[in-house]
């Protein structure tokens, strides 16, 4: 499966996140000192809006520009973006069973719209599937595309849809409000409070759960495991490794003798997670730091990203494709040394 971040919200007080924060944590080492170099910028997309989501899948990149209503497709070594323009807001955007899935709104109305990945086009109507609960996530797997609200509250009840990817027919239950879930391996996964639960889509029973961490910037699945980036559980902040079957992990502190201003995207590809940060030398409108991890901690080389908001990152044709919200565009990067 495709890694895939989702940019959550923290569900617990920044002073909750640092408590007892050194337990389990890794130090890592990166491969230089002083300030970053500047990231190798191999190419670059303009978007008609601020760029939301970014993922990588059936060979192109897929970037929303909510506030344009437009998902755009870029090929590697493309001139240009393929622009498709929607009815309404873009909230949210997956890949799976071969199309391109797109979450969208218009006033109190929800819909979920799909495009033909070979060009980015229109796949019926974008109306077709009405979604009910106002949801803000969506992912594909287990047979359908699913979508759900997310919030702090896990205590409460939100919708879940599930929509057949052939017949886009709907159906609806309600299920306690993640902070966020994926599909993997089978089953839904929600982060509630401090657990990681796993359910059985048919049904939506609960199939056990995993120690986790309860507040977090953003989530990725790959190399067999949940990852996160944050600015907890260690003073400096890091990320955190969840195994779906033993539960949270190492955490692995983000390098460099500054303190950590904020987290942001994170994704798996080549064997490492990347992860940006932002430090406090550089807060209040300064650029962001990317890193590659190695699955056991080991930091790759530091360097600094062109862009002063928080980014997403996606990983595919063996390069970084990163948001840049402030300025309007996508950066694609040539991975920095390990």
């Amino acid at each position: 499966p495709m890694s895939r971040t989702i940019n959550t919200m923290s569900v617990v007080a920044a002073a909750a996140l640092l408590g007892g924060a050194a337990t389990g944590a890794v130090a890592a080492e990166a491969h230089q000192s002083g300030s970053p170099p500047s990231a190798s910028v191999v190419a670059e997309y303009d978007t008609p809006s601020a760029p939301g989501a970014v993922r990588y899948a059936y060979g192109a990149a897929w970037v929303t520009a909510p506030a344009a209503r437009s998902v755009l497709r870029i090929a590697p070594g493309a001139e240009r973006p393929t622009t498709t323009r929607l009815p309404g807001r873009i909230l949210d955007i997956t890949e799976g069973y071969g199309r391109i899935w797109v979450l969208w709104s218009s006033g109190s109305r929800s819909y979920l719209a799909a495009l033909d990945p070979r060009t980015g086009r229109l796949v019926g109507s974008a109306r077709r599937s009405k979604l009910a609960g106002r949801p803000v996530d969506i992912e594909a797997g287990a047979g359908a595309v699913w979508a759900s609200r997310l919030g702090a509250r896990f205590r409460t009840r939100t919708v879940l849809s599930r929509v057949h990817p052939s017949t886009r027919r709907v159906t609806a239950r309600r299920w306690p409000t993640p902070a966020g879930f994926f599909v993997e391996r089978g089953l839904l996964w929600s982060f509630t409070g401090q657990r990681l639960v796993k359910r059985a889509p048919a049904t939506l029973r609960t199939r056990g759960s995993v120690r986790a961490f309860s507040g977090y910037n953003a989530v990725t699945y790959g190399i067999g495991n949940f990852w996160t980036s944050s600015l907890g559980p260690t003073a400096n902040g890091g990320v955190t490794r969840i195994s779906p079957t033993r539960g949270r992990g190492a955490v692995y502190e983000f390098p460099g003798e500054s303190d950590v201003n904020d987290a942001g995207g994170i994704v798996t590809g080549a064997g490492r997670i990347w992860v940006a940060w932002q430090t406090d030398e550089s807060s209040g409108g300064g650029p962001w730091d990317l890193v590659g991890f190695s699955p056991s901690g080991d930091a790759g080389q530091i360097v600094q990203l062109p862009t002063i908001a928080p980014p997403e990152i996606a990983y595919g044709a063996g390069s970084l494709w990163v948001t840049d919200t402030a300025g309007k565009r996508v950066l694609v990067i040539t991975p920095p040394t390990t």
